[in-house]
């Protein structure tokens, strides 16, 4: 996949076929849009590298979008004078920069300047600038609409199960497996600790069944997300991950958490050892859990 950042570095060779939106998690009503467009397919949305509280991070979104067959990812910066572009204008610099030939939509898409542009600005420019549209209503679940609003009060709430219907996919955690402080290993209970990125959206604190992704191949396991109150830690978030029969170095790989399962919240226990007792509880739950 072709990542491209501004204007001046578009290099297609060819049409493409695109979408729009902000694609914050990418949702099922995105990959929708995606699946409706023939190959090769092309994304613009927005940089959300300075943004806060987002359900995939920049890295998560181009690591999925890659996963579903997109060929150009355009995330452009959202500046002044892109803010300012009228809908025609915004469209004639898309259009003719990504080489277009058709466009998949949401119905509530809105674009240009004060967000005026809106699908029916995008029907009455089909014709002038020779795209096909595809216009898609919302998609919903359990008669709600499915949107990223929706999927992110999800999540705040952990309510995982309804979240993974609407995403697709079990909430997820990516990053660099970092050096803990070592006590699990001297428990015989090891751990890999990410720190989750400061502008990713966590559910809340606690422990959960989860499935690391390493190297392709997939480990099962129990997590704890919070901040270890028995060790006095209480400001650094972590996600610690005790993965089942794996004995491998991963320190400094990037790895993907999915979190399956809310077992029980954080607790601060009295001592180390009635927390490793409870940690084993931990354990048998969540294999109970993910069979």
């Amino acid at each position: 996949m072709k990542i491209f950042e501004n204007f001046d570095e578009i290099d297609i060779a060819g049409e493409t076929n695109l979408t729009l939106g902000k694609f914050d998690g990418i949702h099922l009503g995105h990959i929708s849009l995606i699946e409706k467009l023939d190959p090769p397919v092309s994304v613009f949305t927005f940089d959300i590298s300075c943004s806060d509280g987002v359900i995939t991070t920049i890295e998560e979104r181009r690591r999925r979008f890659e996963s579903l067959g997109v060929k150009y990812l355009f995330e452009c910066p959202f500046t002044p004078a892109i803010m300012h572009l009228s809908p025609e204008a915004f469209m004639d610099r898309i259009v003719s920069a990504m080489n277009v030939r058709s466009i998949a939509v949401g119905e509530d898409f809105r674009f240009g300047k004060d967000r005026s542009g809106s699908v029916h600005t995008l029907m009455e420019l089909s014709s002038k600038y020779g795209y096909e549209l595809f216009v898609q209503k919302k998609l919903k679940y359990k008669d709600d609409d499915i949107s990223s609003s929706r999927i992110r009060a999800l999540i705040e709430a952990g309510e995982l199960d309804d979240m993974e219907n609407l995403l697709g996919c079990p909430c997820f955690i990516s990053g660099k497996v970092s050096h803990g402080k070592a006590f699990g290993r001297t428990k015989k209970i090891p751990t890999i600790n990410i720190i989750p990125p400061k502008e990713k959206l966590l559910p809340p604190h606690g422990v959960y069944a989860s499935v690391a992704k390493i190297n392709g191949k997939s480990f099962k396991g129990v997590s704890n997300l919070g901040t270890a109150p028995t060790f006095g830690n209480d400001e650094i978030v972590t996600l610690e991950t005790n993965l089942f029969d794996f004995h491998e170095d991963v320190y400094e790989k990037n790895i993907t958490v999915f979190l399956y399962h809310f077992i029980r919240p954080e607790m601060r226990f009295s001592d180390v050892n009635t927390l490793y007792s409870r940690i084993g509880k931990d354990v048998a739950a969540a294999k109970n859990i993910l069979g």
